[in-house]
């Protein structure tokens, strides 16, 4: 009988933070769609600001995935440098452009 070979626990880390990227990729390629579908048509004042801050959000995401880009390519590639602060901060400026989206959306405020 032959046994099976357990990955790595780094391996197995790499697949995660693979598949996480993927879904992060797809997540935002979603976004870039529902701000290109909104080009050129009316909005009132609370619309194009929500709008511009949902594109701030899309921006902060795609810096986000760049900065991945080349560590998720190449992880065994001990020369890629990760720039983790960065990361961290688009990552704090995308979910607070997610939240202010999701306040100034709300039909409820005045």
């Amino acid at each position: 009988m032959v046994k099976k070979k357990k990955p790595s626990e780094k391996a197995v880390a790499i697949k995660g933070l693979r598949d996480a990227y993927e879904k992060f990729n797809a997540a935002t390629g979603r976004a870039i769609l529902v701000s290109d579908r909104n080009v050129g048509q009316f909005h009132t004042g609370r619309q194009r600001r929500a709008l511009m801050v949902f594109f701030k959000m899309t921006a902060h995401n795609l810096s986000m995935l760049e900065l991945c880009a080349e560590f998720i390519e190449n992880p065994d590639d001990e020369t890629v440098l990760v720039d983790h602060f960065s990361i961290a901060t688009l990552a704090r400026a995308s979910i607070d452009a997610a939240l202010m989206t999701m306040y100034i959306s709300e039909p409820s405020l005045t």
